[in-house]
Parts: C-alpha cells; structure tokens; sequence
C-alpha cells in the first residue's frame, strides 16, 4: 500500500500531520512491520543499541528504505530532539546494514526543512518553528557534527538569512540557522575559525538584533 507516515491528535490535524501530507509517498510495510519499529524505537536506549539493531533487522528490508527514513525524520527526530544522540548513534549502527540509510535519513531531513521554511504559518505558529528548530539541531548531528559538509545546492545559508530578512521571517530563520551552527562546536572541521562558519555567525550577530527573538 502507498502510505505516508501519519500522526495523529485530538481535535485534528497536527503540525507533523500537516507536513507529511506533503510528503513523498511511499511503499509502507504492513502493520505487523510498523508495530515493530515502533517498539524498537520506543524502547532504544544507549545500552541497548546492539539488540535493538538485531530487533529491528529481523523486520526491516531495503524496499522499506523510503517510509523508514520518513519514519526517523518526522515521527522521531522532528519532535524527539532530546533523544537526537540516540537517534543518530542507531542510524549509524544500522547504515552498515541498510545501504544509504544514513544518506536517505539527510535526503529527507532536507527535504522537510523546505517543506517548513516555505510554510505561510512559519512566522505565526510556534509549532512549525519547533519542527523546524528540531531538524536544524538533527541535520547538524547528521552532518556538521561528523565534519560534513551541508551543501550549498541543499541549503544555501547565506541566501537564506538574507531572504529570510528581506521577507520578514527571521523569527524562524534565525532560530534554525543557529540550531545548525551549534553542531560546528562539536567538530574538527567547522568549529571556529572555519570559514563558513564565522560567515554564518557574523550574518546572524548582524541580523539577531533586528529580529526582535532571543535564541535561548
């Protein structure tokens, strides 16, 4: 069956409901198969990971590749950011099994933050701007943080502040640019001094007064 990866909440729609209308769809795996990673993931812990590896194999084939990294980026990563080590660490793990998973999980956190960024409630819902913090942190776990480029034909950060200022947007802007950048601390490459990094950051301590936010 084609499926996205659905939420649900009392009194409608949520905001992650919302997002993953616009998803792609995809071949989801039957229900039995569903059930599965959702226990697997609802029990992950630091201590577990090896077995929980093995747990999630026993169901999981490459054919669901597409609903899975759905799976990880909408229903866990954009709304579970205390548990992104975890995440990340269990991506990692099981990359070496499942070939372009982790490639497929970043595809796909990229793909949502635009879905995000070009939403007509970004400056009036405090919900779009928390998946969209959420998966600014994610996406700098996944990728500056292991000294990986996010690349300019991806996000092009520069355009983005500067859009975002000219459009009136930078409540969400700001707040997202700066969840990406604090991953630049955690690595080799694009700590500071790194060039691109001291780009961004003298773009956002240039345009944060003007946004009238603060980013704790």
């Amino acid at each position: 069956a084609l499926s996205v990866v659905t939420g649900s909440a009392l009194g409608g729609a949520t905001t992650v409901d919302l997002l993953m209308q616009r998803a792609k769809q995809v071949t989801a795996p039957d229900v039995g198969v569903q059930d599965k990673v959702h226990f697997v993931f609802n029990n992950l812990s630091s201590t577990n990971l090896d077995q929980k590896e093995k747990d999630l194999m026993t169901v999981m084939n490459e054919s669901y590749l597409p609903w899975f990294c759905q799976y990880i980026v909408i229903k866990r990563a954009a709304q579970e950011a205390n548990y992104h080590g975890l995440y990340i660490s269990f991506v990692d793990k099981l990359d070496k099994k499942l070939a372009q998973l982790l490639k497929g999980v970043i595809s796909i956190t990229i793909e949502n933050i635009k879905i995000l960024l070009v939403d007509e409630k970004i400056t009036s819902s405090s919900s779009v701007r928390s998946l969209l913090k959420n998966l600014g942190s994610w996406l700098g776990g996944l990728t500056l943080m292991k000294n990986k480029p996010i690349l300019q034909k991806d996000i092009d950060f520069k355009m983005l502040i500067v859009d975002a200022y000219e459009r009136g947007r930078l409540i969400a802007v700001i707040p997202f640019v700066a969840k990406v950048i604090e991953s630049c601390g955690g690595s080799r490459v694009f700590r500071p001094p790194n060039p691109w990094t001291m780009l961004v950051l003298s773009l956002l301590a240039e345009l944060h007064p003007l946004s009238d936010l603060k980013l704790s």
